[in-house]
């Protein structure tokens, strides 16, 4: 099925000192693709769409009911940042054949070589679909770190929405994803560090998983109330770079 993804996300970290602010963008962006991919997939799974990477364990007829799907990832189901292996298991309330309120849990979750998903599992997941739209939302205080992970690679206190425009088609190879989140900033007091990180239209395309080919982030950190401010910007160049304060800079998702 194909998704779009693209993504206005502000996210919120009050901390003294805590993971490097570019690296919690592309943590919170990847972990973001990978709870929407795996719920969007099971919503349509266990009301009775077939896909190859979705295996339905209790499939559901009449609603309201209490459904549950494994998607497994492959060449068949990568994720928006590439190619992937592991599994992820989705139960929850279906409330109609298009809406429910799910719960995934997330096993050995690799994006090709690189290091493990930086989420364990995530609760109170809102699905709903509207035609050929996706819409995937839940807060970052209901998703836990995996091991050796952040609250921040998780996007900490952040509201996450997820857009994802399928085009007709019940197979993940070929979507386009979008991601919004959004979190009020914390007060900043004598050597307390606040961040805020504004991500906008920030486009996840199946014909490029080295980075996101359009959008913005802005990282705002406060330090004894003094503020420096980072822009990122994703350009159509699929090189693995974005420009960081107007300079080509590598970005890994899975760091």
């Amino acid at each position: 099925m194909k998704r779009s993804l693209g993504l206005t996300a502000v996210l919120t970290l009050v901390a003294c000192g805590g993971t490097p602010p570019i690296q919690e963008v592309e943590q919170g962006l990847a972990t973001a693709t990978t709870i929407g991919r795996s719920i969007s997939l099971a919503l349509d799974g266990v009301a009775g769409t077939n896909t190859s990477c979705v295996q339905v364990v209790k499939a559901c007829s009449t609603f309201p009911c209490d459904g549950e799907a494994n998607v497994t990832l492959g060449n068949a189901c990568p994720l928006a940042t590439g190619a992937a292996t592991g599994t992820v298991n989705v139960t929850g309330r279906w409330n109609s054949a298009t809406q429910g309120e799910l719960t995934a849990v997330f096993t050995d979750v690799k994006v090709g070589d690189e290091a493990a998903s930086a989420v364990a599992s995530v609760k109170k997941v809102s699905v709903e679909r509207s035609g050929n739209t996706i819409t995937v939302e839940y807060s970052g205080s209901d998703a836990v770190a995996a091991a050796g992970s952040s609250v921040a690679a998780v996007g900490a206190s952040n509201k996450w929405t997820l857009k994802i425009a399928t085009q007709g088609t019940a197979e993940a190879a070929d979507d386009v994803l979008t991601v919004d989140a959004t979190s009020a900033l914390g007060n900043a007091g004598a050597g307390t560090q606040a961040k805020t990180v504004k991500i906008k239209g920030v486009v996840f395309s199946p014909s490029c998983t080295k980075n996101p080919t359009a959008g913005t982030a802005d990282i705002t950190e406060v330090t004894n109330f003094i503020p420096r401010i980072t822009e990122i910007e994703f350009g159509s160049a699929c090189d693995g770079t974005a420009k960081v304060n107007g300079a080509s800079t590598e970005i890994n998702f899975f760091r």
